[in-house]
């Protein structure tokens, strides 16, 4: 009896601490006692309380808000330096922003996050790439500011943060795309060009009728034209910018090996005797293209490392000043708007946000790290 009374009371425990939307554990950090119901994340809770309309959690979601001790100030995504670096303007009222955000785990977060226009009039769309953690809303600039968009997604749950690389993304994802269709082209002309060498192959022992002998010849010349035209002109663009330039590049050797066997392989082809090289050129284009690649993946790979140390850096500042009363005040300002003799407050755990020297200090410590 004392056996199944534990087993039962551990079931019970189970029970309380799986999600009431998902099922899945609930880690600790999103226990609340004062809750009936928990949830793992805050996409749960929230899309628990769209899908059943429970007034009991909506209650204790508004007294939660009210209490949060967290940092909501968002003003500073009002200002105009933020604007026009982050915003995109549709129409005189209609703009449009991507946000980095944090929390997001699962497809509850990307359908609670998605209704945001449910929360607060003014939004017109807001869109969720649960691969990057980014969301692109769209808003109505009259009936809702940009603070209080922000402000409502961090009392969901998903503390938002400027994305800064769109155009950065933008021009990488292109290159990425134009690279891969040369390769694709490459890796075509390749496969191509070796069958019709092996065509020609055992057309030597086995014999080949002579109009076959010079279909296949023409075949593999015009094979080896598209990839030398197409794909293969990177390397004679840049081979010919480094002989403008009088710089050294190991283009240049490439591009003299390609012609020298394409010309030799052009002039046999017309005369209509030797040998013609065309495979060995296609396959040598195509393979210098998937080492090209692989540098350029590293590259972006390592240029994004990088550029998550932006995360690091502060994303606004406090700066002190005085009003037409001479009352001081404190203002949030992204940084792009702090100029020379501005007073800046950096209150404790914050980062300092740019260079300057110390107007006040009171028990002042801080980590150089």
């Amino acid at each position: 009896m004392l056996s199944e009374s534990i087993s039962t009371d551990l079931e019970q425990r189970n029970q309380q601490c799986s999600c009431a939307h998902c099922g899945l554990p609930v880690p600790a950090s999103m226990r609340h006692p004062e809750n009936v119901r928990m949830f793992c994340c805050h996409g749960c809770e929230t899309a628990y309380l769209i899908l059943q309309d429970d007034d009991e959690l909506r209650k204790t979601l508004q007294e939660r808000q009210q209490h949060s001790n967290r940092d909501l100030d968002y003003t500073s995504m009002d200002h105009d330096a933020f604007k026009t670096r982050y915003v995109r303007s549709l129409s005189p009222e209609r703009r449009q922003i991507r946000l980095l955000l944090e929390g997001i785990y699962c497809s509850s977060c990307v359908f609670a996050i998605e209704k945001l226009s449910q929360y607060l009039e003014g939004v017109i769309s807001s869109r969720v790439n649960l691969t990057s953690s980014t969301v692109t809303i769209e808003w109505n600039s009259d009936l809702v500011s940009l603070s209080m968009i922000a402000q409502t997604l961090h009392r969901l749950g998903y503390p938002p943060h400027p994305a800064d690389d769109d155009r950065f993304a933008e021009i990488g994802r292109a290159e990425n795309r134009k690279r891969l269709i040369n390769l694709a082209v490459a890796g075509a002309c390749a496969g191509n060009a070796m069958m019709i060498a092996f065509a020609l192959y055992s057309g030597v022992f086995s014999g080949m009728a002579a109009e076959y002998l010079h279909l296949f010849r023409w075949t593999s010349l015009i094979v080896a034209t598209v990839s030398l035209c197409g794909p293969g002109s990177l390397f004679f663009r840049t081979a010919w910018s480094a002989l403008k330039t009088r710089t050294s590049h190991m283009d240049v050797p490439v591009a003299v090996g390609l012609l020298a066997g394409y010309g030799l392989g052009l002039a046999n082809t017309v005369l209509g005797r030797g040998e013609i090289y065309f495979d060995s050129i296609s396959v040598l284009v195509f393979l210098l293209l998937v080492g090209r690649y692989l540098q350029f993946w590293q590259q972006r790979k390592a240029v994004h490392q990088i550029s998550l140390l932006k995360a690091l850096t502060p994303q606004y500042a406090r700066r002190i000043k005085h009003d037409h009363e001479g009352q001081q005040v404190t203002e949030s300002i992204p940084l792009d708007a702090i100029e020379i003799g501005d007073v800046l407050e950096v209150r404790a755990g914050d980062l300092i946000p740019v260079d300057g020297s110390f107007h006040q200090e009171i028990l002042l410590s801080i980590a150089r790290s």
